[in-house]
């Protein structure tokens, strides 16, 4: 058995899973019988699936995921519009470390959430990628009234997540001053070169009316579209 004062150190730099992990295989004959090496080895593997595993857990949490079961071997693609092979395209973690943008369009109720939530899943936390799900109005809602150290700091933030779900893009119409809050996030997101997807009923053509016209609304596209699939 593993000393409590062994217990307590190890809870003191963090790794009680392994006091945990030890008595497992006291208690386990399969372990009895092998070598210091070997035992080592299982200890080390099973460490680190548990420290995988929390960290899955807490990258799940913070996302907010609408769909939080949602995975890409479970889209239905009959009827859809699209393919595998489309979804193979952008599914690769390439697409997310090089910073290309998502855009998903659709009437409602045709799974553009869902699909936005199983890649950001799959392809986002599932390897360790920060992740965020956000509706745009709740976006435009957040920035109201905020003073503007306040409002740096968390466009700040959201400029650090590797895929920034904006849902319900563009749903209502925006006020110049929203737009030009959108550019300022758009902006920094297109500086770090990460990924941000979109799910909207309107083609791109149609959005610079509803960014309310002008060089704000023509600067949002252009960060967008450019590293867009």
């Amino acid at each position: 058995m593993i000393s409590e004062k062994s217990i307590r150190l190890l809870s003191e730099i963090g790794l009680l899973d392994i006091a945990s992990i030890v008595e497992m295989q006291q208690e386990m004959e399969l372990y009895t019988s092998m070598s210091f090496s070997e035992r080592m080895d299982y200890l080390i593997s099973e460490l680190y699936q548990r420290k995988m595993d929390a960290k899955y857990k807490g990258l799940m949490s913070r996302a907010h995921l609408r769909y939080r079961n949602a995975a890409i071997q479970d889209i239905v693609y009959r009827n859809r519009g699209f393919s595998k092979d489309d979804i193979a395209g952008i599914s690769d973690p390439s697409f997310i470390k090089k910073g290309h943008n998502l855009i998903l369009r659709g009437p409602v109720g045709s799974g553009k959430t869902y699909l936005a939530c199983a890649i950001a899943n799959t392809v986002g936390i599932f390897r360790g990628f920060r992740v965020l799900y956000l509706r745009c109005p709740e976006f435009l809602e957040n920035i109201s009234n905020l003073e503007p150290l306040v409002f740096r700091k968390y466009i700040k933030r959201l400029a650090g997540f590797q895929i920034l779900i904006l849902d319900e893009w563009l749903t209502n119409p925006l006020s110049d001053e929203q737009t030009a809050a959108l550019l300022e996030l758009l902006e920094l997101r297109e500086r770090a070169q990460v990924s941000s997807f979109f799910c909207t009923l309107y083609q791109t053509d149609q959005w610079l009316g509803l960014l309310g016209g002008g060089v704000l609304a023509e600067s949002c596209i252009e960060r967008i579209i450019y590293h867009a699939k």
